[in-house]
Parts: C-alpha cells; sequence; structure tokens
C-alpha cells in the first residue's frame, strides 16, 4: 500500500497538470486533425453548402443554413469516414443601445456519418446544440479524439458553451469496432454536464469542477471492461487562509483518504 506522503504528492503533481490543462484547454492525446474546411463530398447526395457567415444584415443572416462536411480518420480497419452536421444560425439578443443584434450562434438538428463511398452508416437526429459561433471546440462543437483509448476516434459534440464551473455539455459517441458504429456514452455526457473533461494521461481522463474562485474538484477515471471506472478524486480548496487539499484514492479495493494543507494558493504564491 502507498504512503499517504507518497500519494499526496502523486495527487498534488496531477492537480498541477490538470489546471494547467484546464486553464488552456490543451489535449495531451491527440488524434489525426480535423479537416477545416468542408472537402469535395464522396457523392452528389451530401454535397455541402458554403458555411454562413455574419454579415451587417443581421435578419438575413439568422436562420441560415448550417450543412457542413469533414472528413476524419477513425482507425486502420475503418479507414476515413464523412461527417455531416446539419443546422441553422441563431440571434439571440438585440442591442437596443446600439440597435445592433448580438450573439451569433450556431443550432446544430442533426450529424450524419457516411462511408467514404457516400453511402450512409448512421444519423443522429433530434440534436439541440446552441453554440456561439467561432466556439473553440471544434467547427460548429465538432471535435474528435479516443476517449477510451482504444485506438479508434470517437466523436464529441459540444451541445452548450458551460459557464463558470468550466463545464462543457456535450454529446458523446465512441467507435464500437464489434458493431462497427458509434454508440452513445452516457458516462461523459454526465461527466461533462458538471465538468471539463480532457486527458491527464495515455489512459487517463478527468472531470474538473470549479466549484468557486476558491475550490475545485477532479474526478480521475480509467476505462475498464467496457465502462468508466473513477479511481481517485481530490477537493482543492482555500479556507482560513491555508489551501487544503483532500485526496481519496482507490488502492486494492480500497478508498484511502489524505489531507495536506499549505500556505501558498494554486499558484504557489503565499496566501495573505
Amino acid at each position: 500500500m502507498k504512503s499517504a506522503k507518497t500519494l499526496t504528492i502523486a495527487i498534488i503533481a496531477i492537480i498541477a497538470i490538470s489546471l494547467a490543462l484546464s486553464l488552456f484547454g490543451c489535449a495531451v492525446n491527440p488524434v489525426p486533425t480535423v479537416t477545416e474546411s468542408p472537402p469535395p463530398s464522396p457523392s452528389e447526395t451530401i454535397s455541402a453548402t458554403p458555411s454562413p457567415q455574419p454579415s451587417a444584415d443581421a435578419t438575413a443572416f439568422s436562420g441560415a443554413v448550417i450543412d457542413y462536411v469533414t472528413k476524419q480518420y477513425i482507425g486502420k480497419e475503418v479507414d476515413v469516414l464523412v461527417f455531416r452536421l446539419r443546422g441553422e444560425t441563431v440571434l439571440e439578443t438585440f442591442d437596443f443601445g446600439t440597435g445592433i443584434w448580438r450573439n451569433y450562434y450556431s443550432r446544430i438538428d442533426s450529424l450524419a456519418v457516411y462511408n467514404n463511398d457516400g453511402s450512409l452508416l448512421q444519423e443522429f437526429k433530434w440534436l439541440d446544440t446552441q453554440l456561439p459561433l467561432g466556439f473553440y471546440g471544434g467547427i460548429y462543437g465538432l471535435s474528435f479524439d479516443d476517449y477510451n483509448f482504444d485506438g479508434y476516434t470517437d466523436i464529441r459534440l459540444h451541445s452548450y458553451e458551460g459557464g463558470s464551473m468550466r463545464n462543457e455539455p456535450s454529446y458523446f459517441w465512441l467507435w464500437d469496432a464489434e458493431s462497427g458504429q458509434f454508440v452513445k456514452n452516457e458516462k461523459l455526457e454526465d461527466l461533462s454536464n458538471f465538468a471539463f473533461i480532457n486527458f491527464i494521461d495515455i489512459d487517463t481522463i478527468y472531470a474538473f469542477s470549479r466549484i468557486s474562485g476558491y475550490s475545485h474538484y477532479t474526478e480521475y477515471y480509467k476505462y475498464e471492461n467496457g465502462e468508466y471506472r473513477e479511481y481517485a478524486n481530490v477537493y482543492d480548496r482555500i479556507e482560513n487562509g491555508k489551501r487544503i487539499i483532500t485526496a481519496e484514492e482507490l488502492i486494492d479495493g480500497e478508498w484511502v483518504t489524505t489531507e495536506e494543507s499549505f500556505d501558498t494558493d494554486f499558484f504557489g504564491e503565499p496566501i495573505e
């Protein structure tokens, strides 16, 4: 069994990486890059229209059709698949002071997946997304990564922008090699509703949630036997002039708890 001191040192190192990744949005488990402009369509049935852009005429821009197509490498047996997002742009706010509409959003209704020959593989309908145009989490919120570490690329579609918790509500579909299709993952979707999800290692994800400016909570998961298993969590906060870290780790089937206090804040500065 690990000593409490060794566990604490390990947890502090993980926290430091977690905070850096969550603040700067860096991923450490990249996959082949998404094509950033619509490629030639595999067939006439999925030809893409140009992506709309904001203009001075807000009325004309509102309701513009989104029909975005991109290709993505999935895995050696699958090779490349084609993804098509459909939706529209919406306007949410009118500034009476300037007379200008603000907050251009993309609203995605469906995501279709095609084989590279143009035949439809599967389609996800009745989606509900609302993201500011230019949202960093992929074009129209669509991004790809290997979330279960099986060597195949999975889908993430951000649904909403999130808030001060640093959460990024999203849809997740993981590639299932046995069925040859993407399968919805509710565990990741639940985590994204209250946390920022990213990678801490080649086989580990973490869910970071900012409770307030003075407290953070992080859970750590490994993907085993078809499900995400939590193996550690950390409650890091500043209380009564001290930084207190309470860590729990699953060791030999039992949860081991340690707690340490420090005179410095999250960035190593003295607490006043």
